[in-house]
């Protein structure tokens, strides 16, 4: 996925990791753990254009994108912000803070992602429709795995070979740390963070 971005868009892209979720329940794994597997699956890539950003997990406080686009704006006003967002999290926009702001800010790019039956351009046309500002936004084509996050945790936890699913790094942490219900290997820490 993020190698498509990086072809559709020409841009570099940065991933950034949440803290602590200010919208959604707390994920099951810790947010150094999610840092560390985002770490590792960006390195995999190899692309010095791919960057993770940890500054929403180093915070102790809920996490907002718009609290991030405005970091980003202050350290660099000329920046050109695209964010990136399955159709899955599109849905919910509205219920994001300072969401018009937000997307007053940025670029918003919708891709298809596996269990969300809505085409895209209804997805934006009910958004705008909702009077959040839109402007350049769009519905792209990437490809994405068949399975979401939540049902690779799913397996993970069911003790599922995930192999084929994730970067071997981040499975290989994922198993010896016993993250999301997983059986640590012999052998390794227990601790996720």
């Amino acid at each position: 996925m993020i190698q498509g971005l990086r072809q559709h868009t020409g841009l570099p892209v940065m991933v950034v990791p949440t803290g602590v979720p200010g919208h959604r329940e707390r994920p099951g794994a810790s947010p150094r753990a999610r840092l560390k597997m985002m770490e590792l699956a960006v390195r995999g890539l190899a692309d010095p254009c791919v960057t993770v950003d940890s500054s929403e997990v180093e915070r102790c406080q809920p996490s907002f994108t718009i609290d991030t686009v405005e970091r980003l704006r202050r350290e660099d006003p000329k920046i050109e912000l695209v964010l990136a967002m399955g159709m899955d999290v599109a849905e919910r926009l509205p219920s994001w803070r300072q969401v018009g702001s937000l997307l007053g800010q940025v670029r918003l790019l919708v891709f298809r992602r596996a269990g969300v039956e809505r085409a895209g351009p209804a997805l934006l046309e009910e958004l705008g429709r909702q009077g959040l500002p839109l402007a350049g936004a769009e519905v792209i084509s990437l490809p994405t795995p068949e399975v979401d996050g939540t049902a690779i945790r799913r397996r993970v936890a069911a003790g599922e070979d995930c192999t084929e699913l994730l970067p071997p790094a981040v499975y290989r942490y994922i198993r010896s740390h016993g993250i999301y219900g997983s059986k640590p290997a012999r052998g390794s820490a227990s601790s996720a963070g």
